[in-house]
């Protein structure tokens, strides 16, 4: 248990930088609400409401008046921290959502219940935007909230597209277009790792794959930017995260993690502020952001990739001897072995896009992250961060335009986050040599082949490399949705479903060109880069 005095540091130290994380007051938001432009959230909770939400000043706890009230209240919050992180802890993200939201962010869908029906298509939203009714409510909140905007940037949408949110979130986005042309639609598919129905479901995994398919034929011609989001499976994608990809609280945390440092440039405040290591640098609006990446690949397509925690940077002598062309391919050399760490930019990456994997490898734009760099156990300027990032992608040897953003600060890991740090991962997000892929039980304590148990680490920030990439890879998926949904075989039970979604004749072809449309995409591409 920690002292009362350091929980409320923490929660001071949280609250007291607005843009370094997606949480408000004390808890994480699986809304993912970004804090310095409006945003539409559309997810599934208990009374299936829309959220439209804009930054308002936050409420300040009440002090407290003696050393009594501070204990109780630091023991409560780590009750209700353990409490989220526990097998039946968190159903809907509204569980532990603590930001105060004014009445018009919220919208309740007319007719709609949770448990009255399974709206777990993404077609069952058909309609529900099409009232005149419920299509002015809706736009009005979002007129309020823009004209309350000083600098009004854009918008961007996390979606939640395997489910009739999806079709509905697809009519909010084109109504949006509509209204305001000139503004950036960044949408962000908010999708869970665990949901994935095995091999034997198959009417399960033919829905889960047309929802998908759907979500990019009808959001993705709408949006501005289009990038789904979903933590990486697999031991070697977060060989340093315990986490538990059935836990709605841990794939919430990380989808928050990522994507906070994926829109950090476009929230930077202009000028940056001066800090002892050094001011940010690289930000950027969201109009020049979509067109870096949708103008290289002419195309609305992103892929997300990010490593979480970032490892180490490596030193300058490293970097020169990777650079050495005359022992490069000497593998007993000390330049191999400097290489492979040089690489870290495209090593510890892994791709949080499903379906979108090589995207770095073939990136024709891309706009690059760091944030909280560190090396040997000690922060870097944000200088010297920049020089070493700078050098490192030189390596990669790719020919693309590169957008990058140094930010010294590191990633703060609030009280309420899952505790899904192995003990690798130090306090301050250094990382240590990683042991031989222990055993984790079910309460995520890593079991080592020595038959001690070590609990999760204690970790205060990390930090954290994003890379936001533009590339033929992106339209990958596109290509396998036309093979196992609209192909020979498919297309006659894909027809049906989309049937009893209420797509008639005409819409469905018009699905099935727009998929075409972006696979085919990718030759085009390629004769384009050549």
């Amino acid at each position: 248990m920690l002292p009362a005095s350091t929980l409320q540091q923490k929660l001071q130290k949280c609250q007291s930088q607005p843009g370094k994380g997606l949480w408000k007051s004390s808890a994480v938001q699986e809304s993912l609400s970004a804090p310095l432009q409006s945003s539409c959230c559309l997810s599934q909770n208990t009374n299936l409401k829309v959220c439209i939400h804009a930054a308002r000043p936050e409420q300040q706890p009440a002090a407290t008046s003696s050393h009594e009230e501070e204990e109780d209240q630091a023991d409560s919050l780590e009750q209700a921290a353990r409490s989220l992180d526990s097998e039946a802890g968190v159903g809907y993200w509204t569980d532990y959502l603590k930001t105060f939201l004014h009445p018009r962010s919220l919208f309740q869908l007319p007719g709609v219940w949770q448990g009255q029906g399974r709206f777990g298509a993404f077609g069952e939203g058909r309609g529900l935007f099409g009232a005149s009714e419920t299509r002015d409510d809706v736009m009005d909140r979002v007129r309020y909230w823009v004209e309350e905007c000083d600098t009004f940037q854009g918008f961007q949408c996390f979606v939640d597209d395997h489910s009739g949110f999806g079709h509905f979130a697809a009519d909010v986005v084109a109504e949006l277009k509509q209204d305001y042309s000139t503004a950036p639609v960044l949408v962000f598919p908010v999708r869970t790792t665990h949901a994935a129905p095995s091999q034997a479901q198959t009417d399960a995994k033919r829905l889960w794959k047309l929802n998908e398919a759907l979500s990019l034929a009808l959001l993705s011609p709408v949006a501005s930017l289009y990038a789904p989001v979903a933590p990486p499976s697999g031991p070697r994608a977060l060989p340093h995260l315990a986490w538990r990809p059935d836990r709605a609280f841990h794939t919430g945390a990380l989808c928050a993690s990522a994507l906070d440092s994926v829109t950090l440039p476009y929230r930077l405040h202009r000028p940056c502020p001066t800090s002892p290591l050094g001011a940010a640098t690289g930000e950027a609006n969201m109009h020049d952001l979509t067109s870096l990446l949708s103008g290289a690949a002419h195309c609305s397509l992103g892929a997300v990739s990010a490593a979480l925690p970032c490892p180490g940077l490596p030193e300058e002598r490293q970097l020169a001897e990777a650079r050495d062309h005359r022992t490069r391919h000497r593998p007993d050399s000390p330049s191999s072995r400097s290489q492979s760490a040089a690489l870290w930019t495209r090593v510890s990456t892994a791709c949080w896009s499903p379906g979108m994997q090589g995207s770095v490898g073939q990136a024709l734009a891309e706009s690059i992250v760091l944030r909280g760099a560190r090396q040997g156990g000690a922060p870097l300027q944000a200088a010297q961060a920049a020089d070493l990032l700078d050098q490192s992608l030189l390596l990669e040897g790719e020919r693309c335009v590169q957008a990058r953003c140094v930010v010294p600060q590191a990633m703060p890991v609030p009280l309420p986050y899952p505790a899904i740090f192995k003990p690798s991962v130090l306090r301050y997000g250094d990382l240590l040599p990683q042991q031989p892929s222990p055993a984790t039980d079910s309460v995520g304590v890593v079991s080592h082949s020595n038959g001690r148990s070590h609990a999760p680490a204690e970790v205060d920030s990390i930090p954290v490399l994003t890379r936001l990439t533009a590339s033929s890879a992106c339209r990958q998926p596109a290509q396998q949705y036309m093979d196992n949904l609209f192909g020979r075989g498919h297309i006659g039970v894909t027809r049906q479903m989309l049937g009893r979604c209420g797509y008639d004749h005409d819409e469905h072809v018009e699905i099935t060109e727009q998929l075409h449309q972006l696979a085919i995409g990718e030759l085009e591409d390629d004769d384009w880069s050549d």
